[in-house]
């Protein structure tokens, strides 16, 4: 049995020093709330997606590793994702494929920059959700309207609004149609974030720069907490999946090459087999080796 208090302690690690050691203990049990959500469902829709730009390398292997899992499953796994994110998964879904021998097929839904507006957004988001009859949604990593202004923001404070699409407008719509949402994050500035608003808004727990401007207004059922979303990706899809088969260090390796390759970037080191500003080895190799064990 893979145990849930095991798997977050593996992730609640601020090796960034991003300022979320002391919001750890509040998102405390939501992986394995969050697994036992998910296991309930049978059409999951995944979303992900943060353009630097491009595209950031954060987000997709932790989403295409939550697919793995659901296929393993005998769920289906739709993927969304803003345009400038397309290639970027493909790709990581390729070298997946390749690395653990997977033949699901995993849609990727686009919201294309013809979908120009909120309205657009919605009636695409409702159209999907017939589409696939999807009971459950995950998003991970991916930027949210702050509460402030409605505006996007990256956690530096710099305004990314005109670089995103409206994919966002999905995970707002569920809302209003009682669908399940699982949120994936590490900045506060993520979609699911509002779930513990009060606490990223009070300076004597939150101690992440610029949260007052950044904080998301969009909350979620459950929201995982990770010092690196893709991380956050990795334990959930351990925990429902209930198998070590999934995931494996030189296979996320050769992903992330394989994303870096397709246009994906590390916000500070640019085209380089960096997550978050640290190096894949020995860093998230480490942490992924701790999940495994």
């Amino acid at each position: 049995m893979i145990n849930s208090g095991e798997l977050e302690q593996a992730i609640h690690r601020d090796i960034g020093k991003r300022g979320l050691e002391t919001l750890f203990p509040i998102v405390c049990g939501s992986l394995q709330r969050s697994a036992s959500l998910i296991q309930r469902c049978n059409s999951i829709a995944i979303l992900t997606g943060f353009n630097i730009p491009p595209q950031e390398t954060d987000g997709p292997p932790g989403a295409i590793a939550l697919a793995r899992a659901l296929s393993f499953l005998g769920k289906r796994a739709i993927f969304v994702a803003d345009d400038y994110c397309h290639d970027v998964l493909a790709a990581g879904i390729k070298a997946s494929d390749q690395c653990y021998l997977n033949s699901a097929s995993f849609p990727i839904e686009v919201f294309h920059k013809e979908v120009n507006d909120p309205e657009k957004a919605r009636m695409k988001s409702e159209a999907l959700c017939r589409k696939y009859n999807v009971d459950c949604m995950i998003s991970i990593e991916h930027v949210g309207p702050s509460y402030s202004d409605g505006r996007l923001y990256r956690m530096n404070g710099l305004d990314t609004t005109a670089n995103e699409g409206y994919s966002y407008v999905f995970f707002e719509t569920l809302d209003k149609i009682n669908i399940p949402k699982v949120a994936i994050a590490d900045g506060g500035n993520e979609l699911g974030c509002a779930k513990i608003l009060d606490s990223l808004l009070d300076s004597s727990i939150c101690k992440i720069p610029n949260i007052d401007k950044i904080a998301c207004r969009t909350s979620c059922d459950e929201l995982i907490l990770a010092g690196v979303s893709n991380w956050g990706g990795y334990a959930l899809s351990l925990l429902i999946s209930q198998t070590k088969e999934i995931l494996c260090v030189d296979a996320e390796r050769s992903i992330l090459k394989a994303i870096v390759d397709a246009g994906a970037v590390d916000p500070r080191n640019g085209s380089a087999m960096f997550v978050d500003g640290l190096a894949f080895d020995p860093i998230h190799a480490d942490v992924i080796a701790a999940l495994l064990k």
